[in-house]
């Protein structure tokens, strides 16, 4: 979350519109939630008879919660219309209203699932490849079943960078189907690791680039 603040931040200073920069971040992050919930709702279908019941329930949680709160985010403006412990009920309503407008850019947003459907696709075989390197053999369906809810999961802000909360997740979906503790660990590593070095490069552009300055 913090480091969508900040995107929306710079892109409000360059855009000159901060409403339209956080309602840009917000649909981001709402085509991911969607396409990496489509990657896992099709493989749990899938392969719905081979998933251990603890699992199920969670998958059956997790999506349910989710449902219920995408049918709150749905609602109209009533939603904030007597909302207004902070006095910032219109900066609400202009988000809702900036966020609205991309109901008629069905082709941007279709731009948008493809490109997230492609993220988060190369995301969970990146988890694969890695743990093929440590000697996990877990089937790769798993792989789109537990990678996502764990995705889902980590946008609680409840952690920095998700350290513990993958960790914990990990053990608890990977340790049901043939990997150690440590190996779902150890994974659980891997990927904050990969992901830190992915993120210095960017760092490390931005930097050197004339972006820094805004």
């Amino acid at each position: 979350m913090g480091g969508d603040i900040v995107k929306a931040h710079k892109m409000s200073k360059v855009t000159k519109k901060s409403i339209e920069a956080y309602s840009s971040v917000f649909m981001e992050r709402f085509t991911g939630l969607i396409a990496i919930l489509s990657l896992a709702i099709a493989a749990s279908t899938l392969y719905f008879s081979e998933l251990p019941i603890d699992i199920i329930s969670t998958i059956y949680v997790v999506f349910l919660t989710l449902i219920v709160l995408s049918f709150i985010m749905s609602l109209n403006k009533r939603l904030f219309k007597n909302f207004n412990p902070f006095s910032i009920r219109e900066k609400l309503l202009k988000l809702y209203s900036s966020i609205s407008l991309y109901t008629k850019k069905k082709r941007t947003l279709g731009h948008a699932l493809l490109v997230s459907f492609a993220f988060h696709t190369i995301l969970i075989l990146t988890n694969y490849i890695l743990a093929l390197s440590i000697g996990i053999n877990v089937p790769i369906q798993y792989f789109f079943i537990f990678i996502p809810i764990t995705a889902v999961l980590l946008f609680l802000p409840i952690s920095i960078r998700g350290f513990g909360v993958r960790e914990v997740l990990y053990v608890y979906f990977f340790t049901q189907v043939g990997a150690t503790t440590a190996q779902a660990v150890s994974l659980s590593f891997l990927v904050q690791l990969f992901g830190i070095v992915s993120s210095l490069i960017g760092g490390f552009v931005y930097l050197s680039s004339q972006t820094k300055n805004i």
